[in-house]
């Protein structure tokens, strides 16, 4: 997902197809969009693949294609 702004290609970042600010904090992002949608409990994709807790990175970075789904436990 590059763009060309200025002459330069710049690699921006997405969360549910909404820009999202390179060097955000990754988890306090997710953490809003899950609130912003009213999840509950949510899984975290980036690239397609889903990461656990120990596997978030500190910040978002360019190219990052993520995505918050809504995860109900079984028998709630």
């Amino acid at each position: 997902m590059a763009e060309v702004q200025n002459g330069w290609s710049v690699q921006g970042a997405t969360i549910n197809g909404h820009a999202v600010e390179l060097g955000t904090n990754f988890k306090e992002a997710c953490v809003l969009e899950a609130s912003r949608k009213h999840y509950s409990n949510f899984r975290v994709f980036v690239g397609g693949s889903e990461i656990g807790t120990t596997q978030a990175p500190a910040t978002v970075t360019a190219g990052m294609v993520i995505e918050v789904r809504p995860y109900d436990k079984a028998g709630k």
